[in-house]
């Protein structure tokens, strides 16, 4: 599935990074001008893996449209 979030602070980078890890592909849809480089970051479930962040593939909502996707989460 596709998905885009909106808002990828803390709980929607978390989020995002399960998604991609679950095989899904996920982009992260910013106002003008707010894309920035983040930084990595991993997280530790009890007794699990540790799942590293990838890179964010942003969107500048001021030069991109919308892309089709199947999901739009909104994490503010």
């Amino acid at each position: 599935m596709d998905f885009i979030v909106m808002g990828a602070g803390a709980v929607g980078a978390v989020v995002g990074t399960l998604l991609e890890h679950s095989g899904h592909r996920v982009r992260y849809w910013a106002r003008a001008g707010e894309t920035q480089p983040t930084t990595p970051f991993g997280i530790q479930r009890d007794g699990g893996p540790r799942i590293e962040s990838r890179p964010i593939q942003w969107i500048d909502a001021s030069t991109s449209p919308m892309p089709d996707s199947d999901w739009v989460l909104v994490c503010v």
